[in-house]
């Protein structure tokens, strides 16, 4: 049990010696201004003496505290000794601290050595503390920018706020004088602009095929081998026919779709001739080029002309390839699968067709 006490004993003397010896309970009454600083700044005035008290390590009053301390003011500005003794004794407090606040805006100047200095502003702050106990008020004013205001208000406070007072006291402040504002850092120059970026160029177009030049009229050659003919037949199943063909095209209405008509003769193996009509459909797979490629198909009649003198009913399929080489000139290639029905048996014919065309 005394062991108990003598360890709380020991506790509270070491937290004791480890507060400051005068630290004490300050009521930070609001601030006034003899030159009509803005209410908003002296709110902010009174915050930095806030600031300094808690960094002396004293305490302040709080906000509810407060409304009691100026309550006790009966004219509402506490600025008698009877004033301050009365807001004080409101809140228990030790010290009362008010001020009056002057706002001085430094126009840009030229320095000694030669250079340019911004415009600033400093407040020029007159403390008085009161302390309750003894009756005594003291006073220290000092000019200072915000931005040190609390470090320069507690160096004030720290000589007002003592057992001894102000006394004789060396005012450290008197022979440095006002603070300037730290010289704010060059921007660094600005980048040079960084030109647009180019627009991308629009994709080119596909062609359409028979634009401009919807007529074609072209001359073909090409091979072909009956794959199928009658048991009889005789001679060799290989022929080279020969021909023209003409077309329309329809790149308005239908684009891509061509009226084709076709005549051709076997120069070379068995005598026939062709003659049909039909359609083609033309699509282009690169964008910028005129290459088409599609099905072909056509109907008609196939004539032969040797021995066997006999017509049939024809169907002539391709699958063709198409290139532009300008705008009027155009090759050609195709294979080609016709069949031929009637007579003494049917024809399968297979081959290719190489063509040059014209189109107008």
């Amino acid at each position: 049990m005394r062991r108990s006490f003598l360890a709380a004993a020991a506790l509270a003397a070491t937290s004791a010696f480890s507060l400051p010896a005068w630290a004490d309970k300050i009521a930070v009454l609001p601030f006034t201004s003899p030159n009509n600083v803005p209410r908003p700044e002296l709110d902010e005035a009174r915050r930095w003496a806030l600031g300094a008290v808690v960094k002396e390590r004293h305490t302040f009053a709080t906000d509810d505290e407060m409304v009691s301390a100026e309550a006790a003011v009966k004219d509402g500005v506490a600025d008698t000794t009877q004033e301050y003794r009365a807001a004080g004794s409101a809140v228990g407090a030790d010290w009362t601290l008010t001020a009056q606040v002057e706002r001085r805006d430094h126009p840009p100047a030229t320095l000694p050595d030669g250079s340019e200095e911004s415009g600033f502003t400093t407040y020029r702050v007159e403390l008085e503390a009161y302390q309750l106990s003894t009756g005594r008020l003291e006073s220290l004013s000092r000019e200072m920018l915000a931005e040190d205001a609390v470090d320069d208000i507690a160096e004030m406070l720290a000589l007002l706020v003592r057992p001894e007072g102000i006394a004789n006291a060396d005012i450290p402040w008197s022979r440095t004088g006002v603070r300037r504002p730290k010289p704010k850092p060059k921007a660094p120059p600005a980048p040079p602009p960084v030109p647009p970026p180019e627009p991308e160029a629009p994709p080119a177009p596909r062609p359409v095929y028979g634009a401009g030049h919807p007529v074609a009229i072209g001359a073909s050659i090409g091979v072909t081998n009956a794959l199928v003919r009658p048991d009889n037949a005789r001679g060799p199943s290989w022929a080279m026919p020969i021909g023209v063909a003409i077309g329309y095209a329809l790149p308005e209405s239908a684009p891509g779709l061509e009226l084709r008509g076709n005549l051709t003769s076997q120069v070379v193996g068995p005598r026939a001739l062709e003659l049909s009509a039909g359609a083609r459909y033309a699509l282009a797979p690169l964008r910028g080029a005129r290459l088409f490629i599609g099905p072909e198909l056509l109907v008609g009649a196939h004539v032969a002309l040797g021995a066997d003198k006999v017509t049939r009913f024809l169907t002539h399929g391709a699958l063709f390839l198409a290139y532009g080489i300008t705008e009027n000139v155009q090759a050609e290639i195709a294979g080609d699968l016709a069949a031929a029905l009637g007579g003494a048996g049917t024809l399968l014919l297979g081959g290719g067709t190489a063509r040059a065309v014209v189109r107008f």
